[in-house]
């Protein structure tokens, strides 16, 4: 009885040495992948923030250009009674 105790706790100590490499194994797999996915997460999310920027940049130049078109565009009619008033100025005169 006492070589089938050996055995047993032999093939236990096998069982017990093989699933703990299996799980260390596993860990460290896991550990990898997440540390992929967050490389990753943290470039997509550094991409977007990006083209965020340079959106927000674009529609800045956008509204501005927008501003000075609608600073011309109330400008004109003035512009015209100017010119109307200085040629009957010129023609009265």
């Amino acid at each position: 009885m006492d070589i089938q105790e050996q055995y047993r706790q032999s093939v236990r100590r096998d069982a017990a040495k093989v699933l703990n490499d299996n799980l260390n194994n596993i860990i460290k797999q896991q550990n990898e992948m997440f540390d992929k996915l967050l490389e990753h997460s943290k470039n997509a999310v550094s991409e977007m923030e990006t083209a965020v920027e340079k959106s927000a940049e674009n529609l800045n130049k956008a509204s501005h250009s927008a501003g000075l078109v609608g600073l011309w565009y109330s400008l004109a009619p003035v512009a015209v009674i100017v010119q109307t008033v200085i040629l009957l100025w010129q023609y009265f005169h």
